[in-house]
């Protein structure tokens, strides 16, 4: 029967693995142990909860396969000069052994001799557990280079991971790299770095011109930052915060040229007298106004009302003047009619001349009797001209109130509420017109 020298986990390893498992822990392999019991061929390692004949314990490193990622190693490096209770010893078996104590995987050893570096085997000893966990996420990879003997493959490994991960960069402004020293005080390059010297030679220019003073307007000197936004002073220097504070500020204020302004803006109230390029304020406007309607009333305080009450008639004054013109005027007495006969009949007085005017002349016939009725017999031409009427004429228009009856020897023409107009009645004698008194 061969021996079987595979790496195996013990049941307790696999408990403890699951338990991990389930509580979000990890599993860490703390040391490799070594001994020299011999495990019987029919005894399955996993039954194990402790090596046969532990003689010694190591540093363990962890990693997985980078050929077979699901295959974990776990190994020690064992000095030149380490040894036994002053001899060199046997190797029949080795462990994994958690940092609990408990012993996770187990392999057989083919009973390799660690002799002593005074016997002239002056090399030290690789020693790996290869094993296959259940749950490969809990087991913590480790490589501690400070407590384990690297191998020249580790090395080589680490090497070509540096490499890939680094590819030896130049340094940059965002980026880790390598650089190149440069003592210019005056390059402006961003991928150099400064040596001592050109520290120094910056120092030395420093120290002739710097006082160390406080700043003013008129030199140069330390200064304090101030955040504050509504100070005077002209010893502190602004912090970007106080500039943004302005900045949202300017940001929030309508420009000079065309300004949108919002809210309730307010501004200085021009006087009345104000005619150029003053803002005009709500109480100027309703200063204005009040002037212009100047205590009218409500029915025609607003340029619609004023508009219907001249029966929107964009030429008023010239429709007004026309009808002014067709009226008879106050000074004419009513001799300006163009009618007189019509407008007689239309106030309906035609009956009242009419009887007017026989009266006039039943009275003048009456005289002629009274006076000669016999006038071609006695009288002559001139004594009739000078004596008798010849002709009857209504004479000018009298305004006087409103009477039952027109004066003696006048009719009436028109009557107009508390007016009355009327004529006197006219005769003529001897070339003359005389009025009929009755």
């Amino acid at each position: 029967m061969s021996k079987d020298y595979r790496g195996y986990l013990t049941q307790a390893g696999l408990n403890y693995e699951s338990t991990a498992h389930a509580l979000g822990k990890v599993v860490n392999i703390a040391k490799i142990g070594i001994g020299n019991g011999v495990l019987p061929d029919d005894q399955s390692p996993m039954g194990l909860t402790a090596m046969v004949n532990k003689i010694a314990e190591f540093p363990a490193k962890v990693y997985q396969d980078e050929k077979n990622p699901g295959v974990f190693v776990a190994e020690c490096a064992i000095p030149a000069e380490h040894a036994i209770n002053g001899t060199g010893y046997y190797i029949n078996e080795m462990s994994a052994i958690l940092d609990n104590g408990i012993l996770y995987a187990y392999r057989r050893v083919s009973g390799d001799f660690k002799p002593l570096i005074t016997s002239g085997e002056a090399k030290s000893y690789l020693y790996r557990l290869r094993f296959i966990p259940q749950n490969a996420g809990v087991v913590n990879v480790t490589i501690d280079p400070s407590v384990v003997w690297p191998t020249l493959a580790d090395l080589k490994r680490e090497i070509q991971r540096h490499e890939e991960s680094r590819n030896h960069p130049d340094a940059s402004l965002t980026e880790k790299g390598f650089v190149q020293l440069s003592s210019a005080t005056e390059s402006t390059s961003e991928i150099l770095a400064a040596t001592p010297k050109a520290v120094k030679a910056v120092r030395d220019l420093v120290a002739g011109k710097y006082t160390a003073e406080n700043a003013t307007t008129s030199k140069r000197g330390l200064v304090q930052l101030s955040s504050a936004t509504d100070s005077t002073s002209e010893t502190l220097a602004a912090t970007p915060k106080a500039v943004k504070t302005v900045h949202d500020l300017a940001a929030s204020k309508a420009p000079v040229n065309s300004p949108a302004l919002t809210g309730h803006p307010t501004a200085p109230t021009p006087v009345d007298s104000a005619a150029g390029q003053e803002i005009a304020t709500a109480a100027f406007v309703v200063a204005k106004i009040a002037k212009l309607v100047n205590s009218s009333p409500a029915a025609l305080d607003t340029l619609q009302e004023l508009a219907a009450a001249l029966g929107n008639d964009p030429n008023f004054s010239a429709t007004v003047m026309n009808l002014i013109g067709q009226k008879l005027s106050k000074d004419q007495n009513g001799a300006d009619i163009p009618d007189k006969q019509r407008f007689i009949n239309n106030l309906g007085l035609r009956d009242v001349v009419n009887q007017s005017i026989a009266g006039v002349t039943d009275y003048v016939n009456q005289q002629l009797v009274a006076r000669d009725n016999n006038i071609n017999s006695r009288a002559t031409w001139d004594y009739v001209n000078q004596t008798f009427v010849r002709r009857l004429r209504r004479g000018a228009v009298a305004v006087g109130s409103n009477e039952t009856e027109a004066p003696a020897g006048c009719f009436t023409t028109m009557v107009i509420r508390t007016q009355a107009w009327y004529r006197p009645l006219q005769m003529n004698i001897n070339g003359g017109w005389y009025n009929v008194d009755g």
